[in-house]
């Protein structure tokens, strides 16, 4: 299957940052021919190849469970601002 990338489409860098991350992730694998982490221990692989806690990948995990196929939510967008603080054109 060929990736199709939309023109136009500009990949943030805190997401560049952590898919630079897995790639160097998956060639020190590659080039060592062991992997860093057993495959049925799945939340250390991935907080291992992304750079985060295992806590926040469990965290993650349970909030897209939750969610089912919903995008998850960001908690700045729950949180109440006072009327001075918003700006208005």
């Amino acid at each position: 299957m060929t990736s199709v990338r939309r023109k136009g489409y500009t990949i943030l860098s805190e997401a560049t940052s952590v898919i630079r991350l897995v790639i160097e992730k998956c060639d020190d694998e590659n080039n060592s021919g062991v992997l860093q982490h057993m495959l049925h221990n799945i939340n250390f692989r991935v907080a291992n190849y992304t750079g985060v806690s295992v806590r926040t990948v469990t965290s993650i995990r349970k909030e897209g469970f939750e969610a089912g196929g919903a995008a998850l939510s960001n908690p700045g967008k729950k949180r109440p601002y006072s009327e001075e603080k918003t700006i208005t054109h």
